[in-house]
């Protein structure tokens, strides 16, 4: 058989059965409702609390509008804007200011500028000319004729066309103010040219006084997040989150704000312009939010209402609604309990129906129903999905209709054996799908039996599991690896060079090759402080001083230092280290010690030779050199540098170079003879001849070397000596002059 399920009670079905059961207790039903009752008590107390916050949004929606539109009026429907586009329309005397051909705060233009200040209610009238200087300024205080507002964005809109709405501090009087900006047309139409821009100013005490009217604190905030007015004046000027240095530096560098923001500083919201409720001072507070558009070049500026919710209901009024509602569900509940008893033999009834027709139908498992010989009465939709035959396409047959015919018989036998035992099946099919596929199905099958023990039915669950059996070969082969893995690196760990884990300055984990370094075992030396290393606390210390700075996880420090073992033995040490990061510990390092003693004991046998070599060829005056014949590179000694008249640290650098030193009369010889020499067999070549020295003198010298050759004889590098022979030379000239003058 291809499908099977196992049979499986919903949870539902199972408390109803331990509930309405014949023997089930009287207090397991009485339970059962209290706890119903006092949930939906619960939730009839979140959904009154619900629906007054709902009310109580409502309220403060349409109270936060009504602000937003009283305020929108005031800003731009109370007459200032028509009023301003006007007057930029109809008063000569303010073109000619803008224009240059009357003087700056004439009194005549001035005495025109009062009656609309006057009139109008505004704290001053400005006119600006086209390269944003003020040129009239009629104002009860001080006036700022002469300043240039070119950079204040309600100019340039204006400039542009446009009519504006603009709030921020006065230069001059550093107070808070709206200014209504519009062009100033060269022409008595908009169609002329725009000489310049005329401005009316209002103070926000109107404003002010309109959010403290409201009742709940309100907030009007600029495009920027800035609290430009508020009902509680410890938030005027605060920015909202996040406030971070660039946002303040921004703001400073717009202007609107006067010198509030100059030393870089600002306080911060306690809430987001997102959020819909903060907690303040432990008080919750429900936040809403309207738009104000009044042309600010910008942006739109928010109006924010904050809602004390705490009161909104209070917890003796919860208390009474929950009470209220737990008796009520509870005399239903109890109603329910007596009618669900009543018909409890309906609903037993209804769970089979329940089963096959819920949680068979909507299974993600594949279903499958047989009668009591196995032929299929019912599949559910994933059957279907799976193999890809219709149940229309399937009853009446056998299960095998998606057999591969690569499932081993004996599976099939032991399955029988063990349904018609009565008892439940599981195994694994290789079946075949309608299109000739393959897929591995998962099945497990019970018998259903009848109150007489009779089988009426055989119900499957099958799970095709194709992808993960390949996923489990997947990891199993990635298991593989990663325990080769392991293996290698244990094994590349236990035979590399002496290396050492240090955490928190004690010995974390080390391998054989470090311990055998040290002299002790591995139980001697675990965890014991990384002090003893160095010979103490304070050498280690200034250790980790010199290389923790450098010490990082992709960058490897180099050093050397002396070491001590645990028997207190001292030894040169090479290492080579990097940080770490493991959890639990704060420093943790990998480091690798080579032990170099005997390497600073052959470097210092080696110095030792050199030393006397140099002091043998000062004493015999002699000089080495080496040619490679290969390369035509030649090496001279200091020593031999000296002697030839060159400076210590200069050479010939090819053979014609040491030619050029020779004595002219002695050059032509000394070539042949050396060529000879390395062309024929010999291994060694004997010469002398004179150098004429960089300073003109001319000295004696015996050049022996040897002739080192490859294995077709062919000669590779020479190496030996040039031996300062001139005082022999001398000495036996005087000697034959003797003997021929006797």
């Amino acid at each position: 058989m291809a499908v099977g399920v196992k049979r499986s009670g919903t949870g539902v079905a199972t408390l109803l059965d331990k509930v309405l059961g014949r023997n089930a207790p009287g207090w397991r039903g009485a339970s059962v409702v209290l706890v119903a009752a006092t949930l939906a008590a619960w939730l009839t107390v979140e959904v009154v609390a619900h629906w007054l916050a709902m009310e109580r949004a409502q309220e403060r929606h349409a109270k936060l509008q009504q602000t937003a539109d009283a305020l929108a009026y005031q800003a731009m429907g109370a007459g200032m804007l028509g009023a301003v586009s006007l007057l930029g329309l109809s008063e000569p005397l303010l073109k000619d200011m803008a224009r240059g051909t009357v003087p700056p705060d004439h009194p005549a233009a001035l005495a025109r500028l009062t009656v609309a200040r006057e009139r109008f209610l505004v704290n001053g009238v400005y006119v600006i000319a086209r390269d944003g200087t003020l040129v009239a300024h009629e104002t009860a205080g001080p006036r700022s004729t002469g300043v240039n507002l070119a950079y204040r964005p309600y100019f340039q809109q204006a400039m542009q066309g446009g009519i504006s709405v603009y709030a921020a501090i006065g230069g001059n009087t550093h107070e808070r103010g709206l200014y209504y900006a519009a062009p100033l047309y060269e022409s008595d139409s908009p169609s002329g040219a725009i000489i310049g821009v005329v401005m009316f100013k209002v103070g926000m005490e109107s404003v002010d006084g309109l959010l403290s009217r409201v009742g709940l604190p309100v907030l009007l905030l600029s495009p920027q997040g800035v609290v430009f007015s508020s009902a509680r004046p410890e938030w005027l000027f605060a920015v909202a989150p996040p406030l971070t240095q660039a946002r303040i530096d921004s703001i400073r560098a717009t202007r609107q704000f006067g010198s509030h923001f100059d030393n870089g500083l600002a306080s911060e919201l306690p809430f987001s312009l997102d959020a819909s409720h903060v907690v303040l001072n432990g008080v919750p507070h429900a936040i809403s939010r309207r738009a104000v558009d009044w042309r600010d070049p910008g942006g739109q500026w928010q109006l924010l209402m904050l809602d004390d919710v705490s009161g909104l209901m209070p917890w003796s009024q919860r208390l009474q609604v929950g009470l209220a509602a737990l008796m009520l569900f509870s005399m239903l509940g109890w109603l329910l309990l007596d009618l669900l008893r009543s018909r409890a033999q309906v609903t037993r009834a209804l769970e089979r129906f329940k089963v096959l027709g819920t949680a068979l139908e909507s299974s993600p498992v594949a279903v499958v129903i047989t009668d009591s010989e196995g032929f299929i009465e019912w599949v559910n939709p994933q059957y279907e999905r799976n193999c890809g035959y219709t149940l229309e396409e399937v009853k009446g047959r056998k299960p095998s209709v998606v057999a591969s015919g690569q499932t081993p018989p004996a599976m099939y036998q032991a399955m029988w054996a063990t349904l018609l035992s009565g008892q439940s099946w599981r195994g694994t099919f290789i079946n075949q799908r309608r299109d000739g596929s393959l897929y591995h199905d998962e099945v497990t099958l019970s018998p259903v039996f009848d109150e007489r023990g009779k089988r009426i039915a055989i119900v499957g669950l099958q799970e095709e599991v194709s992808e993960r059996m390949r996923a489990q070969a997947e990891l199993q082969r990635r298991e593989r690896m990663l325990n080769e893995l392991l293996e290698q690196q244990t094994a590349i760990f236990d035979n590399a060079p002496p290396i050492v884990l240090i955490c928190d300055r004690h010995l974390r984990q080390f391998n054989p090759a470090f311990a055998e370094l040290m002299g002790e075992s591995t139980a001697q030396l675990q965890g014991r402080h990384a002090s003893f290393l160095f010979g103490g606390e304070a050498p280690f210390e200034a250790f980790r001083s010199k290389v923790m700075p450098g010490l990082h996880p992709h960058e490897a420090v180099r050093d050397t230092a002396v070491l001590y073992r645990p028997d207190g033995s001292v030894f040169h040490a090479r290492l080579s280290g990097r940080r770490l990061q493991m959890e639990g510990f704060a420093n943790a390092s990998l480091w690798v010690i080579e032990d170099v003693t005997e390497a600073r004991k052959a470097e210092a046998a080696l110095r030792e030779i050199h030393e006397r070599l140099e002091l043998a060829q000062e004493a015999g005056k002699i000089g080495v050199f080496d040619v490679d014949l290969r390369s035509g590179r030649i090496l001279w000694s200091s020593k031999l540098s000296v002697m030839m008249g060159f400076a210590p640290d200069k050479q010939p650098l090819s053979r014609d170079e040491w030619l050029a030193c020779l004595h002219p009369q002695d050059r032509q010889r000394a070539r042949d003879h050396f060529d000879a020499c390395i062309n024929g067999t010999q291994d060694s070549v004997r010469d002398s001849w004179r150098v004429v020295r960089q300073d003109g003198e001319v000295r004696w010298f015996l050049e022996a070397a040897r002739i080192f050759r490859d294995e077709t004889g062919k000669a590779t590098r020479v190496v030996g000596v040039n031996v300062d022979i001139h005082d022999q030379k001398q000495l036996e000239a005087q000697v034959a002059a003797q003997l021929d003058f006797q």
